[in-house]
């Protein structure tokens, strides 16, 4: 009873019964799976939670709805980069791509047809990944709320990025960069990431203000990074990121040589900047 067999699919269809409604219509849902054992198990597990009070009856909700509200609350204590990206997400992959469906009826199929459907689509591995985190979460969220039972993420086998080949420059290949940037408008972002192992919103968020030149020290306190075209300023993502720095002779050197050509950048634009690195119109970099 309640299990029914389709000969053209070759498929099995659960029906699943949660009472009725205010209106008195029958409140039921569907799952569809291929072999008779799982759809026992559907059904009896389904009954015992109809017997214990804790089934949940589907949800018309859809995704799209429901995915909109998560990432309003979500905003009110994620970094405005974290929030352009879960934008990004949703709105071109998640949105498009679930848009007719309820909250309740994706199941894991669905979640491993998009991995598919993304992957094959040109998109790496490791940016699907995200995607499906950011799925998680909303579907996480949801069965806490008790919309959905179960989240159908934890179902889909883990996605395993390809191992990137990292590329390290030996002292020659170093000593030869630093050569080959000397007196343009590189020379101070390249070697600031070289030589203290800056990351790039480290390198752009440096300003005059955390270097002392006295104690030959830098204060890494400040990233400077862009959400869509909007600049963003914020202290690093951790406090292990918050660091002082010594700085070598051959930098030092390079750091007050570029402070003087600054200032007279600076005297002839009419423009002033605090940043350390500034392109040779006395503009901080993009």
């Amino acid at each position: 009873k309640n299990i029914a067999w389709d000969t053209e699919k070759k498929a099995y269809y659960v029906t699943l019964y949660y009472g009725r409604n205010s209106n008195g219509k029958a409140i039921r849902k569907t799952k569809t799976v291929s072999n008779l054992k799982d759809a026992k198990k559907i059904l009896k597990d389904h009954n015992r939670q109809i017997a214990a009070g804790t089934a949940i009856p589907p949800s018309p909700e859809l995704f799209t709805q429901y995915a909109e509200n998560f990432l309003q609350f979500k905003a009110i204590s994620c970094s405005e980069t974290t929030n352009y990206g879960y934008s990004n997400i949703f709105k071109n992959h998640l949105s498009p791509y679930f848009q007719d469906k309820r909250l309740s009826d994706i199941s894991a199929r669905d979640i491993q047809d998009y991995i598919t459907f993304k992957v094959n689509s040109g998109l790496k591995v490791k940016t699907v990944k995200k995607h499906v985190n950011l799925l998680y979460s909303i579907l996480e969220n949801a069965t806490k709320q008790r919309i959905i039972h179960d989240n159908p993420v934890k179902l889909v086998e883990k996605l395993r990025p390809e191992d990137s080949l990292k590329n390290f420059l030996n002292t020659e290949e170093a000593s030869l960069l630093c050569q080959k940037v000397t007196d343009s408008q590189l020379e101070i972002p390249v070697k600031l990431a070289l030589l203290l192992g800056l990351r790039r919103g480290e390198v752009l968020g440096l300003k005059w203000d955390h270097i002392d030149f006295a104690s030959a020290t830098v204060r890494i306190v400040n990233t400077r990074t862009e959400a869509g075209h909007d600049i963003i300023e914020k202290r690093p993502k951790t406090d292990s990121s918050i660091r002082v720095l010594r700085i070598c002779d051959s930098l030092l050197s390079a750091l007050k040589k570029h402070k003087k050509f600054q200032e007279s950048v600076f005297e002839r634009m009419g423009t002033r900047t605090n940043f350390v690195c500034t392109m040779d119109n006395g503009k901080p970099f993009d």
